[in-house]
């Protein structure tokens, strides 16, 4: 399902416009990834019938190029963890 599509049905099943319902799958996109990206370390994004989200670190480490076979180096990044509820 796209973003649009869940806009579709949400002004659907609410009885909304199409626009206004855009604009709050837009509202609550952007509140739910506001509030992944300041979680700290140990906390977590809980949406009930929907899931778990989590921020955790990705340490630095070795990979390589698949073409050359070469070790490249990998830096630490955040990434986002999701359990599903379903």
């Amino acid at each position: 399902m796209t973003k649009q599509e869940l806009a579709n049905a949400v002004a659907d099943t609410a009885g909304i416009t199409k626009s206004f319902a855009k604009d709050l799958v837009d509202i609550v996109i952007a509140e739910l990834a506001e509030g992944i990206k300041n979680q700290k370390n140990d906390e977590r994004t809980y949406m009930p019938g929907l899931g778990i989200f989590t921020k955790q670190v990705r340490s630095a480490r070795t990979g390589r190029n698949p073409k050359t076979g070469e070790a490249v180096e990998i830096g630490e990044k955040i990434v986002t963890k999701f359990k599903s509820s379903i």
